[in-house]
């Protein structure tokens, strides 16, 4: 996993992307095709011939809740691995901006 998760940082520069569902199965069929292509690469000539699958063979889609969405998140984590998020780019926007809550920071915060 190791790997992976390096080459999907320097595929695509960094490992969290929010996209718009398309443009993230685009991206990961670009991402994949080219995994695919650097594995042929590195086999010895006669052995590409036989065992490996071309490059375009496989293909990538979301299930409908993801690809319904109006964002993806897409998460390369060191220990977790590959993981999507529905809505992703909404709950990124409320982090970095917590006052489009539309509730006051007293209104968020408990007093004892």
């Amino acid at each position: 996993m190791r790997e992976d998760r390096a080459a999907f940082v320097e595929f695509f520069g960094g490992d969290e992307l929010v996209l718009a569902p398309a443009e993230a199965e685009d991206l990961l069929r670009a991402y994949y095709r080219h995994r695919r292509q650097a594995a042929v690469a590195a086999q010895p000539r006669r052995a590409r011939r036989h065992r490996l699958p071309g490059p375009d063979l496989a293909s990538f889609a979301f299930p409908r809740e993801l690809a319904d969405s109006d964002t993806i998140g897409v998460i390369y984590d060191q220990v977790d691995g590959l993981n999507f998020y529905a809505d992703y780019g909404m709950l990124r926007d409320l982090f970095a901006d917590p006052t489009r809550t539309g509730r006051s920071r007293r209104q968020g915060s408990a007093t004892v």
